[in-house]
């Protein structure tokens, strides 16, 4: 019916994620690249952060949250 196409291909989840504790109320989270990744989703809590890199630090976190 539509001339526009769109395929989606289920893509690998990213390994080797780690969290690290940077300082009061942050926290960096790394991972590997995944192959055909355009972008990646972060999830904490209910919140959800895009980016396009393969690290992502999140702020203003409170404790016990």
């Amino acid at each position: 019916n539509s001339s526009n196409n769109v395929t989606s291909k289920k893509l690998a989840k990213p390994t080797s994620v780690k969290a690290k504790n940077n300082k009061k109320g942050t926290v960096k989270v790394t991972w590997k690249k995944v192959k055909n990744a355009k972008q990646y989703q972060v999830k904490v809590g209910s919140k959800t952060y895009k980016t396009k890199k393969t690290t992502y630090t999140v702020k203003k976190l409170k404790k016990g949250k």
